[in-house]
């Protein structure tokens, strides 16, 4: 869930939770708005979610667009392996953030859709995905571990797909903000490791499939942060810094 109400500064990280796709928890969440004087607030609360409602429309016109582009593509495409490839883009562009998604794929594409949304709205600094290989491990367990529709190989170079796509993007300044933020990145931060809320270790395949795709890719998004703690297993603090060396 994350506030459509922009306030233009960025730093921002959406609230993603498993087994629900973020549009959804947007839409059904309620609206706190910060008025002082509760006889305006009701007024308030309606016009704000009719402004979501309203703006929801026109994300899901925007995600659409993707599966429509993707299904022309895939009619004119003759090599049959390229052509399944963009006939299962179009489907899952359908499908997701605005439906729940169920694989590591749709994941993947309902988490890049809702930051395209979030870098539409706020200022395009700071805004990041928060505990990645928390709210993605479920996905990747489920399509990978469970009923093996894809390899890890295959896992990993869709997570490379989509750190390719964090570095597409960027801010554009005005000629006096740039002369003093030369080649500044939008710090899209991407966070693994750490601990759960019980006090265990919170690493998992996806920490080491992130850790393995910024080694591979090396782009200069997303920006890779690490939490370590006194439990953090060997293989997971060997491999970052095998990656930051």
């Amino acid at each position: 869930a994350f506030s459509l109400i922009c306030v233009k500064v960025g730093h921002m990280i959406k609230n993603v939770k498993n087994n629900a796709s973020p549009i959804k928890i947007w839409l059904g969440g309620d609206v706190c708005v910060p008025i002082a004087d509760r006889t305006k607030c009701r007024t308030m609360m309606i016009l704000v979610k009719e402004v979501n409602m309203i703006s929801m429309d026109g994300a899901e016109v925007l995600c659409n667009r993707y599966a429509v582009l993707a299904t022309e593509m895939a009619e004119k495409e003759t090599n049959q392996k390229r052509k399944a490839e963009l006939e299962e883009i179009a489907r899952i562009a359908a499908k997701v953030p605005m439906n729940p998604a169920e694989t590591w794929q749709e994941a993947l594409q309902a988490v890049w859709m809702t930051q395209v949304l979030i870098l539409g709205e706020q200022m395009n600094y700071a805004d990041s995905f928060g505990r990645f290989d928390q709210y993605m491990y479920p996905y990747y367990k489920k399509t990978v571990e469970e009923d093996k529709e894809i390899t890890r190989e295959q896992a990993l170079e869709l997570l490379e797909c989509f750190f390719v796509k964090t570095a597409e993007w960027t801010q554009l300044y005005d000629y006096n903000s740039a002369s003093v933020q030369v080649a500044f990145p939008i710090t899209q931060n991407l966070l693994i490791g750490g601990q759960t809320k019980e006090g265990t270790d919170a690493c998992n395949e996806v920490t080491m499939l992130c850790l393995e795709a910024e080694e591979q890719v090396g782009l200069i998004q997303p920006e890779i942060a690490m939490r370590i703690w006194k439990g953090t297993p060997t293989k997971y603090l060997r491999k970052a810094a095998e990656v930051v060396r």
